[in-house]
């Protein structure tokens, strides 16, 4: 399967899940290509069979800086053709910790886009140690595979 990973990351958190996603993807040999959201394009999409995205949660319950704009994109494209997952960063700690991952998979279903499992939610605070939740992200795409 072809996959498109597109993530926003601030502090290089949800960089840093976003690869470890795709090198769990390829070890399912899934050929898997990564981009920053400041660089991706839906004009891309066509290429692929499986689009993830990723986003950190900020301030109180807004989407990561960059992916705010491409978030707009999607509202005014047909996504009826696309399959998509979504996994999220924040932390319960705030009073709306996973709401990016909400307003991502709203996006995409108004849009038209099928979405193939849950939101993936991962509980990492920006002060958390980086590995943290590794083993949660290795089983969810464990578990994802199968389902592709």
């Amino acid at each position: 399967m072809n996959i498109l990973i597109i993530y926003g990351s601030t502090l290089g958190k949800t960089a840093r899940i976003a690869g470890l996603i795709a090198s769990e993807l390829r070890n399912f040999n899934h050929d898997v290509t990564i981009r920053n959201v400041t660089k991706a394009n839906v004009k891309d999409f066509d290429e692929y069979d499986l689009i993830i995205l990723g986003s950190s949660t900020w301030d109180d319950g807004m989407l990561q800086f960059d992916f705010r704009p491409f978030a707009e994109t999607l509202k005014n494209t047909d996504l009826s053709k696309y399959k998509f997952l979504i996994f999220c960063l924040g932390s319960e700690k705030y009073p709306h910790p996973f709401y990016a991952g909400k307003k991502l998979e709203e996006v995409v279903l108004r849009s038209g886009g099928k979405i193939i499992s849950e939101v993936f939610n991962i509980d990492l605070d920006h002060d958390d140690e980086e590995t943290l939740r590794d083993n949660e992200v290795i089983e969810w795409v464990s578990v994802i595979n199968t389902k592709l």
